[in-house]
């Protein structure tokens, strides 16, 4: 009685990135005779290979961004820490499946490899608010994030309410 309570009262931060479907010219790259690493279901077409050079997917380069700012926080340069965990929490929006989920997994590693964080660090948070399918939608992104080597990276935020029947 009388004394000093103090309580964690800090929320953390979900950085919401476009979908995987998303492409940018903010960005380009040379275009190739087939492009490779794009998210499935684009990117595969031929381009003719006259040297243009072609937008990249705003997914990957809302990644690199997102990962690169958080970067003073993971490495405890910052007063206040966004995750006690060391982690990020990145909100995908818009996965239609476990090959997308699988794809932002390789995608959330290899940003880790190129800025030095350790694997797993980039947490994947999976909405389901966003297409109007509900659970329905999300089970099957978690599904593809329920396999083994996947488990770790998720986590899940549903920002809308259930309607009340």
């Amino acid at each position: 009685t009388g004394g000093y309570l103090s309580l964690p009262g800090r929320a953390v931060l979900l950085a919401r990135n476009v979908g995987i479907h998303m492409f940018t010219d903010a960005v380009t790259m040379p275009a190739t005779r087939k492009q490779n690493g794009a998210p499935p279901g684009q990117g595969g077409e031929e381009d003719g290979g006259d040297g243009e050079h072609v937008p990249v997917p705003e997914g990957i380069v809302d990644a690199m961004l997102t990962a690169a700012a958080a970067l003073h926080d993971l490495n405890g340069r910052s007063r206040l820490v966004n995750s006690k965990a060391g982690s990020l929490y990145i909100v995908k929006p818009k996965m239609h499946g476990p090959e997308e989920g699988d794809f932002v997994v390789e995608m959330f590693g290899r940003v880790e490899d190129v800025l030095g964080m350790p694997r797993n660090t980039i947490k994947i948070g999976v909405r389901d608010g966003d297409t109007g399918r509900g659970g329905r939608l999300c089970g099957r992104v978690e599904e593809g994030l329920a396999a083994p080597h996947h488990y770790q990276r998720a986590s899940y935020n549903n920002p809308s309410p259930t309607p009340s029947a």
